[in-house]
């Protein structure tokens, strides 16, 4: 990969706060949103990060995103609530539930939370931290847009619906897998059409429902594929039934109004489960047993090719702290982007003189 230039993530921040904030963000509700992209792009997560501000500005000035929402309870018990996100970014909504999620699990030892009338709301992950760093076992699953064909069908029928847990550890990088039901992400798909390059077999189906390599097949109507044929296309059924259906989020969900009379959210739901360590044992000999699994897990020969066995979350650590020592690394074209932002909305660009070459990443 291409080397990119790192920006201090104070000053990627404060960027991404006055961008929203020009947009009807409460500061709090900026802040907060403008942590998720910064938090994406500093794992190496580009494409839930900064990438994703101009598409956010453009639905907020457009009215087809609510900057004000009114994130409020529909149903609340000792253990469980449902939260209406009222149209608004899915960041805002989601930090409230993984939050919430927290404060029941305290309380009676598992919170499971819902949200339905939400948006995209970037790297699942974030939210399963919220949890994990609270000493709970983070699990947070999300509908969203269909881009994906069934095992045997095609079409865009399910959304590639991602699946995130944090688990925490003793002295290592918590646990993390923060995964998507399909072999690959739209935005690779689409990165590789903007490019001219092919994609791998085994990715996506054109709109008639044929294998193809040509990326610009999805951008035609076609439909990636699900991971691990049946077994992907199953855990994202199974994953619209928890943050969808269960949820009352999608078009057969409740009719959530608006304020400011704004266009239909995209009716997406998510779900957060934290679990409460100490409410099956006590909290160190849970560290102890799960750094017991670790070694065991790192003592594993590793196979010709490979270096060592990688344990999810490790490499996305490893990459977050090189970003809080180095800067934020950004694409070019994302740079790009973000200073057409700025000059649209009237704001300080990102200055020249902040910007250093970091190592490849």
């Amino acid at each position: 990969m291409s080397d990119r230039l790192r920006m201090p993530q104070d000053v990627l921040h404060g960027f991404c706060v006055s961008a929203l904030a020009a947009c009807g963000l409460s500061q709090a509700d900026a802040h907060d949103v403008a942590a998720v992209l910064v938090f994406a792009d500093k794992r190496g997560i580009a494409s839930h990060g900064c990438s994703t501000l101009p598409g956010y500005v453009h639905h907020l000035r457009a009215g087809t995103l609510n900057p004000r929402p009114d994130v409020r309870l529909v149903s609340d018990t000792a253990a469980c609530a449902v939260v209406d996100g009222d149209g608004g970014l899915g960041a805002i909504t989601a930090i409230r539930c993984a939050r919430l999620a927290v404060e029941k699990a305290r309380a009676c030892g598992i919170g499971c939370v819902g949200a339905r009338n939400s948006n995209h709301f970037g790297a699942a992950a974030y939210y399963a931290l919220i949890m994990s760093e609270a000493g709970m076992i983070g699990e947070v699953v999300s509908t969203a847009p269909p881009v994906m064909a069934p095992t045997g069908g095609r079409g865009r029928v399910l959304g590639n619906n991602p699946y995130a847990v944090a688990v925490p550890t003793r002295d290592d990088p918590a646990l993390v897998l923060d995964m998507a039901t399909s072999v690959a992400a739209g935005r690779k798909v689409i990165g590789a059409a903007e490019a001219g390059l092919p994609v791998p077999e085994g990715w996506l189906l054109d709109a008639l429902g044929s294998p193809s390599t040509d990326p610009g097949d999805f951008l035609r109507g076609g439909a990636l594929l699900p991971f691990g044929g049946h077994k992907g296309f199953g855990l994202s059924l199974v994953f619209e039934v928890l943050a969808g259906v269960l949820t009352g989020a999608g078009p057969d969900g409740p009719t959530g109004e608006r304020t400011g009379g704004s266009p239909a959210p995209d009716g997406i739901g998510h779900l957060f489960r934290a679990t409460d360590i100490a409410a099956f044992m006590p909290r160190d000999a849970f560290l102890d047993r799960m750094e017991g699994l670790r070694q065991r897990i790192k003592a594993a020969r590793a196979a010709p090719g490979a270096r060592d066995v990688v344990i999810p979350g490790e490499r996305a650590h490893a990459e977050q702290t090189t970003s809080d020592r180095l800067g934020v690394p950004l694409g070019r074209e994302t740079l790009d982007a973000l200073a057409k932002l700025a000059s649209i909305l009237g704001i300080s660009p990102l200055r020249p003189d902040t910007l250093g070459r970091g190592p490849a990443v």
